[in-house]
């Protein structure tokens, strides 16, 4: 991906994740104008890879569970018209470590299939995570390979 998407894809991310915050400058600091509650994200991105294989669609969300923090899943996942089954969806949410907030799905197009790598973000030190998020190859029928 050229590294203009990259950034701009980057800088997104964040808006979203930030949203509902603002924040004025007051001695060098910022300061919150009002408290910040949780948020709960949902997406879907479709990514076109060169033909012949067809467009990878992934839908997800993050949502706050009070009882521990974040939790990640896909709740979509099609190559084409093929859609992956839900012991598949299942399999990929198991990878998500516990508490994950997710980062943007990021896949790499192959020969016949597409490689799917979902980081994750490090809230302490902003960014993405060193910490693996779920990894699979998806081909034109919608198998599945974990990595």
């Amino acid at each position: 991906m050229p590294e203009f998407l990259r950034t701009r894809t980057a800088l997104i991310s964040a808006a979203l994740l930030l949203s509902g915050c603002t924040a004025a400058a007051k001695d060098g600091a910022a300061v919150l104008s009002e408290p910040i509650a949780p948020q709960n994200t949902a997406y879907t991105f479709e990514y076109a890879c060169p033909r012949p294989l067809p467009a990878v669609r992934i839908s997800g969300d993050s949502r706050w569970r009070d009882s521990g923090g974040y939790a990640a899943r896909v709740t979509a996942l099609s190559i084409g018209k093929a859609e992956a089954n839900a012991s598949v969806l299942t399999q990929i949410n198991r990878r998500f470590p516990a508490d994950a907030l997710q980062e943007r799905p990021w896949v790499t197009c192959m020969e016949g299939a597409a490689r799917v790598e979902i980081r994750l973000v490090d809230r302490a030190k902003g960014g993405v995570s060193r910490e693996a998020g779920p990894i699979f190859v998806i081909d034109e029928s919608a198998n599945v390979e974990f990595r």
